[in-house]
């Protein structure tokens, strides 16, 4: 998992709360993988896997308005891609159905990025939504 070593200088800061940090950590990481998943030796994990397996739920859920200013800053496609991911991840770490007021108030401004984006990005609003669902 040699992706994850990037930014992980960071990862404490993050698991604290830290909204900087996360940034810090996401602009790291995409500067030397430009994509959500990465695959190695035998291996695909998540370019976020670390923050996700180690965030304690209350954390997750108030990083959510850092993701979605992270998404809110991104241009390129494959940008948006990871901070959805990145968002994705934090909202399943979160293990609550309550809707944080920050996503409640952008799911349609996040569709809107997503539809301009592309089909994969499509696919993770659309399991976004399904979590708090099925949740």
């Amino acid at each position: 998992m040699k992706i994850l070593q990037y930014g992980n200088e960071y990862l404490d800061s993050v698991l604290e709360g830290n909204p900087e940090s996360l940034a810090y950590l996401f602009y790291t990481r995409i500067a030397k993988w430009n994509e959500p998943l990465v695959s190695e030796d035998e291996c695909t994990y998540g370019l976020f896997n670390d923050v996700e397996e180690s965030i304690k739920p209350y954390i997750a859920f108030d990083l959510i308005p850092a993701a979605l200013d992270i998404l809110h800053s991104c241009k390129k496609p494959s940008e948006i891609d990871c901070a959805l991911w990145l968002l994705l991840g934090l909202v399943e770490s979160t293990e609550t159905t309550e809707v944080p007021p920050a996503l409640k108030s952008s799911i349609q401004h996040i569709n809107e990025i997503a539809k301009a984006s592309g089909e994969s990005q499509i696919n993770t609003v659309k399991s976004i939504s399904e979590y708090y669902r099925n949740g």
